[in-house]
């Protein structure tokens, strides 16, 4: 069973590559490299405002007092994985 889910895997690991070069050649063939460059770098900026505001609104505030992250953690995650 284990040598199953690893070939398995491996080739869903090889598809997926030869999928994404096959969509990079045909991406760098229709747009200028610096366009791509400055596409990736909007969206990354953006991901990372949304990964900050999300991280900024986790803080839960109680007596007035911010809660640690990992107390808040305890509390979010079922005791039996803890």
């Amino acid at each position: 069973m284990p040598v199953a889910v690893w070939i398995g895997s491996t080739l869903a690991l090889v598809t997926t590559s030869a999928i994404g070069v096959l969509a990079g050649r045909t991406i760098l063939q229709r747009f200028p490299l610096a366009l791509l460059h400055r596409i990736s770098g909007v969206i990354f900026l953006i991901l990372s405002a949304f990964a900050a505001y999300r991280a900024y609104n986790a803080y839960e505030v109680v007596k007035g007092q911010p809660l640690p992250i990992w107390e808040m953690i305890k509390q979010k995650v079922p005791h039996y994985l803890q």
